[in-house]
C-alpha cells in the first residue's frame, strides 16, 4: 500500500467499533443495567424514551420496534475500566441504529450466516454414568467444586443409593442447582446460573465389585452477561434471529465480525 492508498477498513478491530467511514445512525439511550458491553445488540428499556437494555426475550429481538442497535465502543468516563468493557448503569450509550460495526461472533460466521442475538445463558449441565450397578458393601466418595460430598454407603438397592449419591452431589456445593437420576446407572447435575461444577475424584470402594465412573458434560455453561452477541444459529431457542442484519466479513468463534444493521 503507497502512502495514497488509503482503506476505509480499519487494520485493527474492538467490539462495538466502526467498522468504516461509511454513513451511519446513533442513537442514545441510558444503561439500564448493571453493565452493557461494547458491540452488543441492545432493546428499548423499561422506559423506551430513554433506556436501553440487553435482550432478555426472543421478541426483544423478533419484534422490530423493540431492537435499538449496537452499543459502540467508547473510551469515555469509566467505560474501559470493566473488565466486560462496557457503559455502566445511567450512563449515556451510543448505539449504531444503522451502519457497520466490529461485533464477537459466539461461533464462525460467513457472510451466508443469518444473523441471531443471545437473549439468555445456558446452565452447564454434566452426567456422571457408572459402568455398573452398585452392590453391597459399596461406598461412593467425590468432590464437586472441591468440597467433598458426604460419604454415600450402599442403601438397599440401586436406585435408593443412586438417589442417595445425588442428594449428596445436591448438597455438596452452593453452585449446584440440581442433580437427579436420570437413569438407571446416571446422575445429571445441573449448575446455577453463571456458574461452572467441577466433578472429580469420584470413587467406589468396598463390597463385592465397584462400578466405574465416567463425567461427561452435555451442556456448556454460556453466562447471562453473553446477552445480546451474535451467532449463527438458535442454540437451543436461547437466540433469535434478528432481521435487517448481515455478516459483512467472515469471523471465527471468538472473533471479531463485521455486521452490517439497517434497522
Amino acid at each position: 500500500m503507497t502512502q495514497t492508498d488509503y482503506s476505509e477498513d480499519q487494520a485493527i478491530g474492538l467490539a462495538g467499533q466502526l467498522a468504516d467511514s461509511g454513513r451511519k445512525d446513533v442513537i442514545s439511550r441510558l444503561a439500564e443495567e448493571t453493565i452493557v458491553p461494547f458491540g452488543r445488540i441492545v432493546v428499548l428499556g423499561t422506559d423506551p424514551d430513554k433506556q436501553a437494555k440487553l435482550p432478555s426475550l426472543a421478541a426483544d429481538i423478533t419484534d422490530p420496534l423493540k431492537v435499538l442497535g449496537a452499543t459502540l465502543h467508547s473510551h469515555a468516563g469509566e467505560a474501559i475500566k470493566d473488565e466486560l468493557s462496557g457503559y455502566k448503569k445511567e450512563d449515556s450509550m451510543s448505539i449504531l441504529h444503522q451502519g457497520r460495526l466490529y461485533m464477537e461472533a459466539e461461533q464462525p460466521m460467513t457472510a451466508e450466516s443469518q444473523v441471531w442475538v443471545r437473549f439468555a445463558g445456558k446452565k452447564q449441565e454434566q452426567t456422571l454414568d457408572w459402568d455398573a450397578d452398585f452392590v453391597s458393601g459399596n461406598t461412593i466418595d467425590g468432590k464437586v467444586n472441591g468440597a467433598a460430598i458426604a460419604s454415600v454407603s450402599f442403601n438397599t438397592d440401586q436406585a435408593t443409593t443412586l438417589a442417595d449419591a445425588a442428594t449428596a452431589i445436591q448438597n455438596a456445593h452452593p453452585d449446584v442447582l440440581s442433580a437427579s437420576a436420570t437413569g438407571a446407572r446416571q446422575i445429571t447435575v445441573v449448575s446455577v446460573s453463571d456458574k461452572n461444577v467441577l466433578l472429580s475424584d469420584f470413587t467406589v470402594t468396598g463390597g463385592a465389585s465397584q462400578a466405574v465412573e465416567s463425567i461427561v458434560e452435555t451442556i456448556a455453561l454460556v453466562p447471562e452477561s453473553d446477552r445480546g452477541k451474535i451467532r449463527a444459529d438458535a442454540d437451543s431457542s436461547t437466540a433469535a434471529l434478528l432481521e435487517n442484519a448481515r455478516v459483512l466479513k467472515s469471523a471465527s468463534a471468538g472473533g471479531l465480525a463485521v455486521l452490517e444493521l439497517n434497522l
